[in-house]
Protein backbone atom coordinates (compact mmCIF):
# COMPACT_ATOMS: atom_id res chain seq x y z
CA UNK A 1 0.00 0.00 0.00
CA UNK A 2 2.84 2.42 0.74
CA UNK A 3 4.31 1.76 -2.69
CA UNK A 4 1.07 2.82 -4.32
CA UNK A 5 0.99 6.10 -2.33
CA UNK A 6 4.59 6.84 -3.30
CA UNK A 7 3.84 6.21 -6.98
CA UNK A 8 0.70 8.38 -6.78
CA UNK A 9 2.79 11.12 -5.20
CA UNK A 10 5.40 10.86 -7.97
CA UNK A 11 2.71 10.81 -10.67
CA UNK A 12 1.12 13.90 -9.14
CA UNK A 13 4.53 15.65 -9.02
CA UNK A 14 5.23 14.72 -12.65
CA UNK A 15 1.85 16.10 -13.74
CA UNK A 16 2.50 19.36 -11.89
CA UNK A 17 5.95 19.72 -13.49
CA UNK A 18 4.56 19.03 -16.97
CA UNK A 19 1.70 21.48 -16.33
CA UNK A 20 4.12 24.18 -15.17
CA UNK A 21 6.33 23.56 -18.23
CA UNK A 22 3.33 23.99 -20.54
CA UNK A 23 2.30 27.22 -18.82
CA UNK A 24 5.88 28.54 -18.97
CA UNK A 25 6.10 27.70 -22.69
CA UNK A 26 2.80 29.47 -23.43
CA UNK A 27 3.86 32.57 -21.51
CA UNK A 28 7.23 32.63 -23.27
CA UNK A 29 5.51 32.20 -26.64
CA UNK A 30 3.12 35.08 -25.99
CA UNK A 31 6.03 37.23 -24.87
CA UNK A 32 7.86 36.52 -28.11
CA UNK A 33 4.85 37.65 -30.13
CA UNK A 34 4.78 40.97 -28.29
CA UNK A 35 8.09 41.89 -29.95
CA UNK A 36 7.27 42.41 -33.61
CA UNK A 37 9.77 44.28 -35.75
CA UNK A 38 8.92 46.12 -38.97
CA UNK A 39 11.56 47.01 -41.56
CA UNK A 40 10.33 49.29 -44.36
CA UNK A 41 12.30 49.52 -47.61
CA UNK A 42 11.56 52.20 -50.24
CA UNK A 43 12.73 52.16 -53.85
CA UNK A 44 12.76 55.60 -55.50
CA UNK A 45 15.17 54.53 -58.27
CA UNK A 46 14.32 53.82 -61.91
CA UNK A 47 14.14 50.04 -61.72
CA UNK A 48 13.09 47.04 -59.65
CA UNK A 49 14.93 46.01 -56.52
CA UNK A 50 14.81 42.47 -55.20
CA UNK A 51 15.59 42.88 -51.51
CA UNK A 52 16.35 39.97 -49.21
CA UNK A 53 15.95 40.63 -45.49
CA UNK A 54 17.97 38.57 -43.04
CA UNK A 55 17.21 37.91 -39.36
CA UNK A 56 19.46 36.78 -36.56
CA UNK A 57 18.94 33.74 -34.35
CA UNK A 58 22.25 32.06 -33.49
CA UNK A 59 23.35 33.02 -37.01
CA UNK A 60 21.94 34.99 -39.94
CA UNK A 61 19.15 33.52 -42.03
CA UNK A 62 17.16 34.85 -44.98
CA UNK A 63 13.73 35.72 -43.65
CA UNK A 64 11.94 37.11 -46.69
CA UNK A 65 12.55 38.38 -50.21
CA UNK A 66 10.47 40.94 -52.11
CA UNK A 67 10.66 42.69 -55.48
CA UNK A 68 10.05 46.39 -54.88
CA UNK A 69 9.15 48.40 -57.97
CA UNK A 70 10.01 52.01 -58.80
CA UNK A 71 8.48 54.53 -56.36
CA UNK A 72 7.19 51.72 -54.13
CA UNK A 73 7.89 50.44 -50.67
CA UNK A 74 7.44 47.25 -48.72
CA UNK A 75 7.33 46.58 -44.99
CA UNK A 76 8.92 43.33 -43.89
CA UNK A 77 7.38 41.94 -40.71
CA UNK A 78 9.86 39.82 -38.76
CA UNK A 79 7.69 38.90 -35.79
CA UNK A 80 9.96 38.06 -32.86
CA UNK A 81 13.07 37.70 -35.05
CA UNK A 82 15.59 40.54 -34.92
CA UNK A 83 16.42 41.95 -38.37
CA UNK A 84 20.14 41.74 -39.15
CA UNK A 85 20.76 42.91 -42.72
CA UNK A 86 19.98 43.03 -46.43
CA UNK A 87 21.31 41.95 -49.76
CA UNK A 88 19.74 41.80 -53.18
CA UNK A 89 19.73 42.76 -56.84
CA UNK A 90 18.71 45.83 -58.80
CA UNK A 91 17.45 45.76 -62.39
CA UNK A 92 17.44 49.16 -64.10
CA UNK A 93 14.43 49.79 -66.36
CA UNK A 94 14.99 49.78 -70.13
CA UNK A 95 18.51 48.29 -69.89
CA UNK A 96 17.59 45.15 -67.96
CA UNK A 97 21.11 45.00 -66.60
CA UNK A 98 21.18 43.31 -63.21
CA UNK A 99 23.41 44.83 -60.54
CA UNK A 100 24.11 43.60 -57.03
CA UNK A 101 22.84 45.54 -54.02
CA UNK A 102 25.72 45.56 -51.53
CA UNK A 103 25.16 43.40 -48.44
CA UNK A 104 24.38 45.83 -45.65
CA UNK A 105 24.09 45.21 -41.91
CA UNK A 106 21.02 46.57 -40.10
CA UNK A 107 23.57 48.80 -38.32
CA UNK A 108 24.24 50.53 -41.67
CA UNK A 109 27.67 49.32 -42.78
CA UNK A 110 28.41 47.20 -45.83
CA UNK A 111 29.60 43.72 -44.95
CA UNK A 112 29.04 40.08 -45.86
CA UNK A 113 26.16 38.18 -44.30
CA UNK A 114 28.50 36.79 -41.63
CA UNK A 115 29.05 40.38 -40.45
CA UNK A 116 25.35 41.13 -39.98
CA UNK A 117 24.34 42.10 -36.43
CA UNK A 118 20.97 41.76 -34.73
CA UNK A 119 19.04 45.03 -34.57
CA UNK A 120 15.94 44.47 -32.45
CA UNK A 121 14.05 47.60 -33.46
CA UNK A 122 11.92 48.99 -36.30
CA UNK A 123 13.75 50.78 -39.10
CA UNK A 124 13.27 52.42 -42.50
CA UNK A 125 15.62 52.12 -45.46
CA UNK A 126 15.84 53.01 -49.11
CA UNK A 127 17.61 51.40 -52.04
CA UNK A 128 20.21 53.93 -53.10
CA UNK A 129 23.04 54.55 -55.51
CA UNK A 130 26.17 55.16 -53.44
CA UNK A 131 29.15 57.21 -54.65
CA UNK A 132 27.10 58.34 -57.65
CA UNK A 133 29.20 59.78 -60.48
CA UNK A 134 32.39 58.03 -59.39
CA UNK A 135 34.13 54.90 -60.49
CA UNK A 136 33.08 53.27 -57.20
CA UNK A 137 29.35 53.86 -57.79
CA UNK A 138 27.26 50.93 -56.59
CA UNK A 139 23.79 50.11 -55.28
CA UNK A 140 23.26 49.69 -51.58
CA UNK A 141 20.91 50.37 -48.69
CA UNK A 142 20.69 53.78 -46.97
CA UNK A 143 18.97 54.50 -43.67
CA UNK A 144 16.08 56.93 -43.78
Amino acid sequence: METRKTNNGRDHLKKRIVGMAIIFTLILGMGTLSFAYDVTVTNELDGNAQVELYVNFFGNFEHDSKVIGKNSSHTFKTGGWCPSGFKGKFVKHYTYIEKTIASTSILGHETGTSGFSAGCWNSSWKVCLKNEGTRDAHYGMCKQ
